[in-house]
């Protein structure tokens, strides 16, 4: 049996594009999981990159092949050229259907919170001044927080399920963002900070109304994103809460945090509790 390979160009060109594809849908299979824990949300649109890689494979394998001659019989076909043709054309398509999700799911994708606030008590109405203030007191915190909704709309971000957060803070009828790395009915995973911002600033400016935010579970953040990016997802957090007259309570745990960190929490937001 002879082989051989007529057009050794063309050849050389489909094996190094079949080996630059299929390293590429290696390194992408290779980052999958960290890609969806950071973000969940777009985990259709890399599924259907991957698959979009295996079918282009698909096709570049056979790109190859075809350029064999075996026993004078050139492999070559018209049948293998469409069959060629509508890998591609599927492959695009897939990638094209991708866009299109991540575009509507990063466009649409926010949490709509209702502006829900308990019934009104004038005889202990409580004025803080718009902002972002730290708390050292978890239950003084609560208090403060059930006292506020009494006279603005509210949400409550907590790393406990909606169920188990209310019971804690004594309010139910509040709404809730659950922190977590489950795929859930408002639930906003912990790394995806830029969503959780983007959330909080359209509850801020619904109505253009005073609002109250608890924000529980900071060391949490911390030690999936890092000190200095929760940093700076909190001063932005209060800029957005002055900008608003709004509101947001962070219970904090000292002992967590070192001198550096807590120097620079302190030089930056209040103590209220």
């Amino acid at each position: 049996m002879s082989i051989s390979i007529p057009d050794k160009a063309m050849f050389l060109s489909d094996v190094l594009t079949l080996l630059f594809i299929l390293t590429v849908s290696g390194i992408t299979l290779n980052y999958r999981k960290k890609f969806i824990e950071r973000l969940p949300h777009l985990k259709k649109f890399y599924d259907l990159i991957l698959l979009s890689f295996t079918i282009a494979l698909a096709g570049n394998f056979l790109d190859v092949a075809d350029e064999f001659e075996i026993n004078g019989h050139y492999l070559k076909s018209v049948v293998l050229n469409q069959i060629e043709s509508w890998l591609f054309a599927i492959s695009i398509g897939i990638i094209s259907v991708g866009w299109i999700i991540t575009l509507k799911t990063i466009t649409s994708s926010k949490v709509k919170i209702p502006l829900v606030k308990m019934e009104s008590n004038k005889k202990h109405a409580v004025h803080i001044d718009p902002g972002l203030y730290l708390c050292t007191d978890d239950e003084a915190c609560n208090v403060l927080f059930a006292s506020l909704l009494r006279q603005q709309p509210g949400l409550l971000i907590s790393r406990n399920p909606p169920n188990i957060a209310r019971d804690n803070i004594g309010v139910d009828k509040v709404p809730i963002l659950w922190i977590t790395k489950v795929e859930n009915t408002n639930a906003v995973h912990p790394t995806n900070l830029a969503y959780l911002l983007h959330t909080l600033i359209t509850f801020f400016e619904d109505q253009n109304i005073p609002k109250v935010v608890l924000l529980e579970g900071i060391e949490y953040l911390i030690l999936e994103n890092g000190f200095p990016a929760i940093f700076k997802f909190l001063a932005t957090l209060k800029d957005y809460a002055l900008l608003n007259n709004s509101v947001v309570l962070v219970p904090i745990e000292s002992r967590a945090h070192n001198e550096k960190e807590l120097n620079m929490l302190l030089r930056e937001f209040e103590i209220i509790s």
